[in-house]
């Protein structure tokens, strides 16, 4: 009997350095998603107010066309770029400093694989519609973001989206056509 003890201390023994070292492992060694640290670059943000005449030198480090609506009188533009393909024209009146917390008039442009087929998925879901937008682009739109109107053009991997404040003319101005590539 003193035989089969020894074998079963020895299992037992094995057992627990077995389920110690698998426990070191998980805590100590093995990284998961929310512990590791990611191979991806970190964001960068830069921020600044530019006129019309600076904007198209200030997108000139943008990696894709970045779009506004032209020009607006008695406007200045805040031009936000991120390192991760998103940029964001912000119309601001002149008398209001970049970053305020107000909502303007915005247009984002967005790093996005074949835009045109997304938009035009999304917008066969209830309460959404697409439309032509001149120069051979796609419009999706939603009832329930009236303010929001999104836009691709072939060929191209930005996704535009524009912000109105005033429902409804988000849709219109690019139906109108107003969308233009700054670079």
């Amino acid at each position: 009997m003193s035989t089969v003890a020894n074998s079963l201390r020895a299992v037992i023994a094995i057992l627990v350095v077995i389920v110690v070292a698998a426990l070191i492992w998980l805590l100590f060694i093995k990284k998961d998603d929310n512990n590791s640290t990611s191979s991806a670059p970190p964001v960068h943000k830069t921020v600044a107010k530019y006129t019309a005449a600076a904007l198209p030198g200030a997108v000139s480090s943008a990696e894709n066309p970045v779009y506004w609506l032209g020009a607006k009188p008695g406007d200045e533009y805040e031009l936000t770029l991120i390192s991760d393909g998103r940029a964001y024209i912000r119309y601001l009146p002149k008398s209001v400093p970049a970053e305020s917390g107000e909502t303007f008039l915005t247009v984002g442009s967005y790093a996005f694989q074949d835009p045109t087929a997304e938009l035009k998925k999304l917008g066969q879901n209830p309460g959404s519609h697409t439309f032509t937008v001149p120069g051979g682009g796609l419009g999706m739109a939603t009832e329930s973001a009236s303010q929001h109107v999104y836009v691709a053009f072939p060929d191209e991997n930005v996704e535009i989206e524009i912000f109105d404040p005033q429902t409804g003319s988000a849709e219109q101005a690019a139906k109108r056509g107003e969308l233009t590539p700054i670079r």
